[in-house]
């Protein structure tokens, strides 16, 4: 019991599911730690939070958490985190971050007048033009 390392239920004065690491709870960070009820978000207080709703991350990538728990059933094309503002797509709970490029770089590309510089700049990184 003392060498846990797992998401445990406690009841009592300190009712709740903590994430303990070789018998510590663990405090100070937010991750995804697992149980055999699921992958669940830890918040920096060691406990899970079943509130939570939103993205969060662990050694193995960043998920989607809905309601404190990771859904790995989930498929957006398009997500906002509403912790960060940072968009996502998620495919079975994983989350990958869409491009945060300077979209001004796009826009100036678009303009007629710098066609011909956006032509040779696709053709230098290999992509085609028509």
């Amino acid at each position: 019991q003392f060498g846990t390392t797992s998401v445990v239920e406690s009841k009592g004065d300190y009712n709740g599911w903590y994430y303990v690491k070789k018998g510590e709870l663990q405090t100070g960070q937010t991750t995804v730690e697992q149980n055999n009820s699921g992958w669940w978000y830890i918040d920096k207080n060691g406990k899970v939070d079943f509130s939570f709703t939103g993205i969060a991350a662990n050694r193995n990538g960043e998920w989607y958490i809905e309601k404190g728990k990771v859904n790995f059933k989930k498929n957006l094309i398009q997500y906002i985190d509403p912790h960060t503002g940072l968009k996502y797509e998620i495919i079975k709970g994983k989350a990958i971050k869409l491009s945060t490029g300077n979209s001004n770089t796009l826009s100036l590309l678009n303009m007629p007048q710098n066609e011909n510089i956006a032509c040779n700049i696709f053709k230098e990184i290999g992509r085609g033009v028509n």
